[in-house]
This record gives structure tokens, sequence and C-alpha cells, in this order.
């Protein structure tokens, strides 16, 4: 995803090539662009996820 659409901007021909240049580059270079921050988020959303533990609903009940 564009920086610009993770912005709240409206969508443009430009976040089409911006994700194509992004598939490319991982393909290419067998890395996954921005992995350090992928990486970060994903341990954050893990702590987070392990702490804040919902119950789903009872759609049984609904």
């Amino acid at each position: 995803m564009s920086p610009e659409r993770l912005r709240g901007d409206g969508t443009t021909e430009q976040d089409d090539v911006y994700a194509f240049a992004m598939i490319i580059y991982s393909m290419l270079s067998d890395v996954e662009p921005f992995y350090e921050l992928t990486l970060q988020s994903s341990t954050t959303f893990s702590r987070l996820s392990a702490t804040l533990r919902i119950d789903a609903p009872n759609y049984q009940r609904v």
C-alpha cells in the first residue's frame, strides 16, 4: 500500500505503480520491502493481541 493511501489521500494511478514496484522488488531481490518494519509491527501486534483477548459474541443467541 502506498504511503499516500495510508495517509488517507485519494487513490491514483501512482498507487498502482507503487504496488507494482514493490512486487517486482520483492521478486527480484527475494527480500520483502521494509522487512524490518514488518517484523517490528508483527511483534507489536503479537504483544497487543496477547494482552487484549476479547471473547467473540455468542451468535447462537442472535
